[in-house]
């Protein structure tokens, strides 16, 4: 009898171990798949996330286009007309200088929106196009409307009349975005080098030059 008892006690203890160790297994299974389901949904949260930022990264740069100014110098045939002190004088949209002592720099804008708190500054170029006076002179204005082209004066007493010069623009756009633009005017070939075209943050050099934005025309052109 008690070798049976013994029997029976060892079978039930066989079945409650094993009873256990298929509930851990049961268990850790359920575990491993939610884990796994959890996981799944975490990487599809971060996808969408990702997916989302993308969108709203794509969305404000598609917005920033759609009201960006591009204020380039100009360098073509077509008049322009200048009015100081009563006096009137037409020329060619070129840099020249009237009245003595002021330069006259034709500014236009080909971007989409508004240029605000525009400014202007020069630095003469010396015979090897390097600047050859650290002070920048400036000139403002406050705001240049999309396709419009305004003459900007700027008072140079140092300037002379064939005089290569490093010109900066600074504006912003409609949403207070700062940005620049950079070129160098030649006297001999009668139109702007190295146009550069930026964010102000980013600095003058910090973009190469886009050509299909501006292509200055020399005069007569």
């Amino acid at each position: 009898m008690l070798a049976i008892t013994a029997t029976t006690a060892s079978i039930w203890t066989a079945i409650g171990t094993g009873a256990l160790a298929l509930a851990t297994f049961v268990s850790l299974f359920f575990a491993r798949r939610a884990l796994n389901k959890t996981q799944a949904q975490i990487e599809l949260g971060q996808s969408q996330l990702k997916q989302t930022q993308e969108d709203i990264e794509l969305s404000r740069k598609e917005v920033e286009e759609a009201h960006r100014p591009v204020v380039v110098p100009v360098a073509d045939s077509r008049t322009i007309k200048i009015g100081v002190a009563g006096r009137h004088q037409e020329h060619e949209a070129v840099p020249f200088g009237w009245p003595r002592d002021v330069l006259t720099v034709p500014l236009e804008n080909i971007g989409a929106g508004p240029a605000l708190n525009v400014e202007m500054s020069i630095r003469l170029l010396d015979v090897e196009d390097r600047p050859s006076a650290p002070q920048k002179t400036l000139a403002a204005m406050a705001g240049l409307g999309k396709d419009e082209l305004v003459p900007l004066q700027i008072h140079a007493p140092y300037l002379k009349e064939h005089s290569n010069f490093e010109l900066t623009i600074t504006y912003d756009d409609v949403a207070g975005k700062g940005w620049l633009t950079v070129g160098r005017w030649n006297v001999d070939e009668g139109r702007y080098t190295d146009l550069t075209f930026n964010t102000q943050a980013e600095g003058p050099y910090g973009l190469k030059q886009d050509g299909e934005l501006v292509k200055p025309v020399p005069p007569g052109g």
